[in-house]
């Protein structure tokens, strides 16, 4: 898996392999890039959306619709905002999602004013230090926007692995289930019938 890092900001945008998109071209178009098995983080997910709303020229109307609702259709495109955690880009046969890199770290010092490509590359950085922690810890991240996610699917999958050695003890089974329901919800009933 690879770790993409992204700066946006000051009518640029730029990811950690040198890619830049400049005033002019399309930056949603940008973001959307087919990037296969890569996880992309950006540097400052909160200001690097609030600097795409300018980059982007939105009204009042849909930068709130944005920033406090969290979703935006500006057709084809749509936007959905998680503050601090997720950013993603939609349009028909195309998606992107985006981590935010600074969450997992206290302080990131990195001088007065970088430049764009420092901070794409520092989000690349953070970004693969996560996942080296979580593989770490024996999970199997396909992204790091939510980190308890890839613990709960681990666990998920331990728990139906032993539902499944109980072959035919009715007891381990149902214990197996009610530990499932109480914890996961509906997250296990849905694992249990994907599994079938």
């Amino acid at each position: 898996m690879q770790i993409l890092g992204y700066f946006v900001g000051g009518n640029v945008i730029v990811d950690s392999d040198n890619n830049t998109c400049k005033a002019g071209q399309s930056y949603l178009e940008f973001l959307l890039q087919p990037k296969p098995d890569t996880i992309r983080v950006m540097y400052d997910l909160d200001k690097s959306v609030q600097n795409l709303v300018g980059m982007l020229n939105l009204r009042d109307g849909e930068a709130y619709q944005l920033t406090k609702e969290g979703k935006l259709a500006i057709l084809p495109y749509h936007l959905k905002y998680i503050m601090g955690k997720l950013f993603s880009v939609k349009r028909l046969n195309a998606f992107a999602y985006y981590a935010n890199a600074i969450r997992y770290v206290k302080t990131d010092d990195v001088g007065v004013q970088p430049e764009p490509s420092f901070l794409a590359l520092r989000a690349k950085e953070i970004g693969e230090q996560v996942y080296a922690i979580l593989s770490g810890l024996g999970l199997n991240p396909t992204s790091l926007v939510n980190p308890a996610r890839a613990y709960e699917k681990a666990q998920l999958k331990w728990l139906y692995s032993q539902k499944a050695e109980a072959d035919g003890d009715s007891v381990k089974s149902g214990i197996i289930d009610e530990i499932g329901l109480e914890i996961y919800g509906r997250a296990w009933e849905d694992y249990c019938v994907g599994k079938r």
